[in-house]
């Protein structure tokens, strides 16, 4: 017989297709918890997760992991001997590099320059960080900044075409407008 209430779209689905408490936690283990707080990455492996969420486009995981390895290597380096510090620092630098492609992947542009501010900070060779920063400050209009970002990048590494090339079409564009 029918009914005075009206149906909604949840109503008319099978019953076998609606959510059950127990589909929300079933990927909830205990085991796993307790295997996590009892397993502590390295850097490395932090990294390696990154990059792994990055491949699989699930950026804002990436940006978790590349965090981490950031953390991770920065609490490092504050018991580093010079030799170990030597080592970590353009690793920390490329961290902050993946994260800031990762935050650039997200239309977090900002942020994105903010790590490649960081990078240098931590690796001034690192003219990966200058590349991205120009194309950075490109996307947001700053072709000042841009252009800056290039001949800072050129300064370290001369013969990097794909930086002049970068460089002249910031130059192209300054003379347009």
């Amino acid at each position: 017989h029918p009914s005075n209430r009206v149906a909604s779209a949840r109503d008319k689905q099978p019953h076998h297709l609606l959510p059950t408490m127990s589909d929300e936690y079933e990927h909830y283990d205990d085991s796993d918890i307790e295997d996590e707080e009892e397993e502590v990455l390295t850097h490395a492996e932090h990294k390696a997760k990154g990059n792994e969420s990055y491949k699989g486009k699930d950026y804002r995981r990436a940006i978790a992991q590349y965090t981490l390895a950031i953390e991770t290597a920065k609490s490092e380096l504050e018991d580093a001997d010079e030799s170990l510090a030597k080592e970590t620092k353009p690793l920390l630098a490329s961290y902050y590099g993946n994260r800031a492609a990762a935050f650039t992947m997200i239309l977090k542009y900002r942020d994105a320059i903010e790590d490649c501010d960081a990078a240098l900070a931590v690796d001034p060779t690192f003219t990966k960080a200058h590349t991205r920063k120009g194309k950075l400050q490109m996307t947001l209009g700053d072709l000042d900044g841009a252009k800056k970002s290039f001949s800072l990048g050129m300064i370290r590494d001369p013969n990097d075409s794909a930086m002049l090339k970068q460089k002249e079409e910031v130059d192209t564009m300054q003379k347009r407008y």
